[in-house]
Protein backbone atom coordinates (compact mmCIF):
# COMPACT_ATOMS: atom_id res chain seq x y z
CA UNK A 1 0.00 0.00 0.00
CA UNK A 2 0.79 3.92 -0.08
CA UNK A 3 3.09 5.38 2.29
CA UNK A 4 0.53 7.56 5.39
CA UNK A 5 2.67 9.72 6.58
CA UNK A 6 5.36 9.23 9.52
CA UNK A 7 3.80 6.92 12.40
CA UNK A 8 2.55 7.95 15.49
CA UNK A 9 4.05 11.31 16.57
CA UNK A 10 7.32 11.58 17.85
CA UNK A 11 8.92 13.20 20.86
CA UNK A 12 6.63 16.17 20.83
CA UNK A 13 7.01 17.69 17.64
CA UNK A 14 3.87 18.15 16.94
CA UNK A 15 3.09 21.61 15.14
CA UNK A 16 5.04 24.13 15.93
CA UNK A 17 3.24 27.90 16.40
CA UNK A 18 3.47 31.03 17.96
CA UNK A 19 0.90 33.02 19.71
CA UNK A 20 0.99 36.31 22.12
CA UNK A 21 -0.16 36.76 24.99
CA UNK A 22 -0.72 40.41 26.17
CA UNK A 23 0.63 41.63 29.38
CA UNK A 24 -2.59 44.62 30.96
CA UNK A 25 -0.28 45.81 33.19
CA UNK A 26 3.07 46.85 32.15
CA UNK A 27 4.43 46.71 36.05
CA UNK A 28 4.05 42.72 36.00
CA UNK A 29 6.62 42.36 33.13
CA UNK A 30 9.44 42.45 35.21
CA UNK A 31 7.45 40.17 37.64
CA UNK A 32 7.11 37.58 34.15
CA UNK A 33 11.05 37.54 33.63
CA UNK A 34 12.56 37.70 36.92
CA UNK A 35 15.81 38.66 38.46
CA UNK A 36 18.22 37.82 35.64
CA UNK A 37 15.87 35.86 33.95
CA UNK A 38 15.35 33.62 36.08
CA UNK A 39 11.60 33.23 36.40
CA UNK A 40 11.03 33.38 32.67
CA UNK A 41 13.80 30.50 32.46
CA UNK A 42 11.58 28.22 34.81
CA UNK A 43 8.51 28.91 33.20
CA UNK A 44 10.37 27.79 30.07
CA UNK A 45 11.78 24.27 31.40
CA UNK A 46 8.34 23.87 33.18
CA UNK A 47 5.88 24.54 30.12
CA UNK A 48 8.21 22.91 27.43
CA UNK A 49 7.19 26.34 25.28
CA UNK A 50 9.90 29.44 24.21
CA UNK A 51 8.79 32.32 25.47
CA UNK A 52 10.52 35.98 24.90
CA UNK A 53 9.21 39.00 26.33
CA UNK A 54 8.85 42.06 24.18
CA UNK A 55 8.65 45.23 26.35
CA UNK A 56 8.19 47.57 23.38
CA UNK A 57 4.49 45.92 23.50
CA UNK A 58 3.93 44.60 26.45
CA UNK A 59 3.15 40.90 25.01
CA UNK A 60 4.85 37.82 25.86
CA UNK A 61 5.65 35.35 22.58
CA UNK A 62 5.09 31.74 23.32
CA UNK A 63 6.48 29.25 20.87
CA UNK A 64 5.41 25.72 20.76
CA UNK A 65 2.78 22.90 20.35
CA UNK A 66 -0.99 22.75 21.49
CA UNK A 67 0.07 21.16 25.10
CA UNK A 68 3.30 23.55 25.58
CA UNK A 69 1.62 27.21 24.69
CA UNK A 70 -1.62 26.35 26.96
CA UNK A 71 0.70 25.36 30.06
CA UNK A 72 2.71 28.43 29.37
CA UNK A 73 -0.51 30.62 29.08
CA UNK A 74 -1.63 29.04 32.20
CA UNK A 75 1.53 29.49 34.40
CA UNK A 76 1.24 32.99 33.42
CA UNK A 77 -2.57 33.13 34.51
CA UNK A 78 -1.37 31.85 37.84
CA UNK A 79 1.61 34.23 37.84
CA UNK A 80 -0.08 37.23 37.24
CA UNK A 81 -3.40 36.19 39.27
CA UNK A 82 -1.19 36.24 41.83
CA UNK A 83 0.61 39.33 41.88
CA UNK A 84 -2.05 41.85 42.96
CA UNK A 85 0.42 42.85 45.65
CA UNK A 86 2.84 45.29 44.04
CA UNK A 87 1.79 48.86 44.30
CA UNK A 88 3.77 51.96 43.37
CA UNK A 89 4.04 52.22 39.61
CA UNK A 90 1.56 50.68 37.82
CA UNK A 91 -1.20 50.43 40.98
CA UNK A 92 -3.31 53.17 38.93
CA UNK A 93 -4.11 50.67 36.40
CA UNK A 94 -5.73 48.04 38.26
CA UNK A 95 -3.90 45.40 40.16
CA UNK A 96 -5.47 42.70 39.08
CA UNK A 97 -5.18 43.27 35.48
CA UNK A 98 -9.10 43.35 35.09
CA UNK A 99 -9.64 46.69 33.64
CA UNK A 100 -9.25 48.00 37.59
CA UNK A 101 -11.48 50.07 39.17
CA UNK A 102 -10.08 53.53 38.92
CA UNK A 103 -11.15 55.29 35.22
CA UNK A 104 -10.13 52.77 32.05
CA UNK A 105 -13.51 51.85 31.14
CA UNK A 106 -15.43 53.39 28.72
CA UNK A 107 -18.56 53.82 30.76
CA UNK A 108 -16.46 56.29 33.24
CA UNK A 109 -19.34 55.96 36.10
CA UNK A 110 -18.81 59.20 37.73
CA UNK A 111 -19.38 60.95 41.23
Amino acid sequence: GAPRGPPGGGSGMREQYTVEYPVRDPAVIGRIIGRGGETIRKLQVESGARMEVDRATDRVTIKGNDETINHARRLLDDLLGTSREYGGRGGERGATGLGGQMGGGPMGGGP
